[in-house]
């Protein structure tokens, strides 16, 4: 339990977890909790730490486990679960091999953090990576057919309209846009955090914080942002909820036909949404100014 990382300023971890200390259970805990259930016939596992790869010798060691595991069920079984860019950019030149291993032991899923495609909101989010860096890790695990699921936080208060562009650029690039993620979404501000702070002290922060969902509401700096963000709020009353359906069905023991077809169908909805982004970044760029009117038509069309 806890990150490697530690030092993303909109991360409550530090608080979730009582230090900044990345923290692994032993090998012989996690060798039983994985025997049991296989036993009891679990077909996929999910790790749910927040960085399940943690280090070099974590992983090794995990492998292994999982191997001697299945190995003496005789059963597959597919693994996942969540790491950073950081975390698997620092195995230098151990990656590869790494990746090779988690594939052989059945790891075949992983969600990572990537939050932006744009260097300007990355250095506001304490990433500690680059687009290029982001983008690198992206190629390399698609490399090695990895189901890839993506932390993605579009939405802050101080986001432009060429931090939006620069950003669909990026989900493009780079096929964000037909996975699996919801990549447009806004930063959660959790109280005890660097975002927090900071917000409360620019006077930006417009609610108490909201038990239901542990966050602030605040307001955003450009006019424009503000106001495409309300047309995709209005976006998410129509598919949100067809969209974690969705997405509930893929991860779960469903036929194959049928996770292929909801594959399709969220695929649909995701490129619904990067339509009317890509759109008013388009016509924002050419008139230089985006009216609540412009909005409603691009919102309309698509």
């Amino acid at each position: 339990r806890g990150c490697p990382w530690n030092k993303c300023s909109f991360c409550i971890m530090p608080w979730k977890f009582c230090g900044e200390t990345w923290r692994s259970f032993s090998s012989k805990k996690i060798e039983n909790e994985i025997s049991y259930l296989i036993k009891n016939g679990a077909t996929q596992i999910l790790f749910t730490d927040e960085d399940f790869v943690g280090n070099y010798e974590h992983i090794s060691s995990l492998c292994s486990i999982i191997k001697k595991c299945t190995l003496s069920y005789k059963r597959a079984v597919l693994f996942g679960g969540s790491t950073s860019v950081l975390t698997l950019l620092k195995l230098g030149d151990k990656l590869d091999y790494c990746l090779r291993e988690m594939q052989e032991a059945g790891i075949t899923f992983i969600f990572i953090g990537i939050e932006s495609g744009c260097d300007s909101q990355l250095k506001r989010y304490c990433k500690g990576v680059t687009v290029s860096m982001n983008e690198k890790l992206i190629k390399k695990l698609q490399q090695y057919n990895f189901e890839i699921d993506f932390g993605f936080i579009l939405f802050d208060a101080d986001t432009t309209m060429k931090e939006l562009e620069e950003n669909l650029n990026f989900i493009n690039r780079t096929g964000l846009k037909s996975t699996l993620s919801r990549f447009i979404k806004r930063l959660r501000v959790t109280p005890h955090t660097v975002f927090y702070e900071n917000y409360q002290s620019r006077n930006l922060i417009i609610s108490d914080l909201n038990i239901n969902e542990l966050c602030y509401e605040y307001s955003f700096c450009n006019p424009e942002i503000d106001l495409i963000y309300s047309y995709v709020k209005k976006l998410d009353v129509h598919i949100l909820k067809e969209s974690y359906q969705l997405q509930a069905l893929i991860r779960s023991t469903a036929t194959q036909a049928e996770k292929s077809k909801a594959q399709r169908r969220l695929a649909l909805l995701r490129e619904c949404g990067y339509n009317f982004l890509y759109q008013c970044v388009g016509y924002y760029k050419k008139k230089q100014i985006l009216l609540k009117e412009d909005i409603g038509i691009i919102y309309n069309k698509c």
